[in-house]
């Protein structure tokens, strides 16, 4: 039999949990923990990272703080030419960049809302979809493919400009001035 002091305490324990629990898994919780897609954690040093699409220009603020370069991918859910965009970029952050020793993240920024339009302004992003290069969180490239916006029906993702775009704003991680090295 529980006395009276200890069903008190149980209660308590039970709602503080609850408004706990409820808190941390609405849209606004206290502690936003980091959402990668790729890689999967695995025993090396992953440098080149692909984050969940930011939604809220809120969930951009964790990602700022990265070592490697930061493509920002401006896009539209659902459109031709950001679908085409993306999975190019996709392709050649997770499977070109490591093969060439080079670090790059990237993250895809969601259009489609008044809430992200800010963060449109604040990085310079004139066209959708566009990419924003921050390095050390200062904007230091910009891509547009003006003929896949033009006519994406017609045109697929320029993968030569854009994967040597990507590749001149990497970071190197194999020379002699990298500052991080490879597993």
């Amino acid at each position: 039999m529980l006395t009276k002091k200890q069903i008190w305490l149980l209660a308590g324990t039970v709602i503080v949990g609850g408004v706990v629990f409820y808190i941390q898994t609405s849209k606004h919780p206290i502690i936003k923990p980091t959402k990668i897609v790729y890689p999967p954690k695995s025993g090396g040093l992953a440098l080149n990272r692909i984050y969940q699409i930011v939604r809220q220009p809120e969930d951009l603020n964790h990602l700022l703080l990265t070592k490697t370069p930061l493509l920002l991918n401006f896009v539209r859910l659902g459109e031709t030419a950001s679908n085409k965009q993306t999975s190019a970029l996709q392709h050649i952050v997770g499977k070109q960049m490591p093969k060439e020793a080079k670090a790059v993240s990237m993250v895809s920024i969601e259009c489609d809302n008044a809430e992200n339009v800010p963060l449109t302004i604040k990085y310079g992003a004139r066209d959708i979809p566009s990419i924003v290069c921050l390095n050390k969180q200062l904007p230091n490239g910009y891509y547009c493919d003006k003929k896949l916006i033009s006519q994406p029906e017609k045109y697929n993702a320029d993968m030569e400009t854009l994967t040597a775009w990507v590749r001149e704003h990497a970071e190197d991680i194999t020379g002699p001035n990298s500052k991080q090295k490879s597993a």
